[in-house]
């Protein structure tokens, strides 16, 4: 094997081991040497790659429970990037950012390290650049999901934006029922004090539900997240 792999017998006897995840070269040189399967070999090397570097408190299932069609926002969609980064065994970000740029693509390890702590948030063109080099190293990656989940994710960070503004700056806000009481309790003493028609209380209290229920919604998808958060 040494002699038709020019790979040390030492090398390939720990790799053979079982006690540690070689390195894909070494990998791809024995399965050469043996004339095995290639591309069997490197989804099982990935698969093991992912397995030894899986975040502290996933299980097996919860990169599997990240897809794009789920996430909202941009704590999700951080989440859903490291899954799939997981997924597609976990290549280091200086591979990331040489795949992207075999593709035509910018994708800085600097500012993909800091999205992925959740320092920053991804640029459209940074998480197409991210999402089409993970395609590489596993199939079926929706490119389209991705963006799709990026644009709600924009949407969402907007109009958290506008919200935070929109509250006067005299008015502290705790959290984000504290602001639909405060929203709902303006419109309240706006008609009552200017005698509009009663029928206007209608309209207050649908909405008053409406932002209930989107309260809750929001609530329920953040614990899901928090579930899903790395140790």
């Amino acid at each position: 094997m040494e002699e038709k792999t020019y790979v040390r017998a030492g090398v390939l006897a720990r790799a053979a081991s079982g006690e540690v995840v070689p390195t894909l070269a070494t990998v791809q040189a024995f399965v050469q040497g043996c004339g095995g399967n290639m591309d069997q070999a490197v989804r099982l090397w990935r698969r093991a790659r992912a397995e030894r570097l899986q975040p502290a408190g996933w299980k097996s299932s919860t990169a599997q429970r990240l897809r794009p069609q789920y996430l909202k926002d941009f704590r999700g969609l951080r989440l859903g990037m490291i899954a799939l980064r997981h997924e597609s065994g976990h290549p280091t970000l200086r591979e990331l950012e040489a795949l992207a740029e075999s593709q035509g693509n910018r994708l800085p390890r600097s500012t993909l390290a800091a999205v992925l702590h959740g320092n920053a948030i991804p640029s459209e063109a940074l998480l197409d650049a991210f999402v089409r080099a993970c395609a590489t190293q596993r199939r079926n990656v929706g490119i389209a999901w991705w963006i799709a989940a990026w644009k709600r994710a924009w949407i969402d960070h907007a109009e958290g934006g506008y919200r935070r503004r929109a509250i006067p700056a005299d008015r502290a806000v705790g959290s984000v029922h504290d602001s639909v009481r405060l929203d709902i309790t303006s419109l309240l003493d706006w008609n009552l004090r200017d005698g509009h028609h009663p029928g206007m209380l209608e309209s207050i209290a649908t909405r008053a539900v409406s932002e209930w229920h989107t309260e809750q919604s929001r609530a329920a998808y953040n614990r899901w997240l928090s579930s899903m958060e790395p140790a």
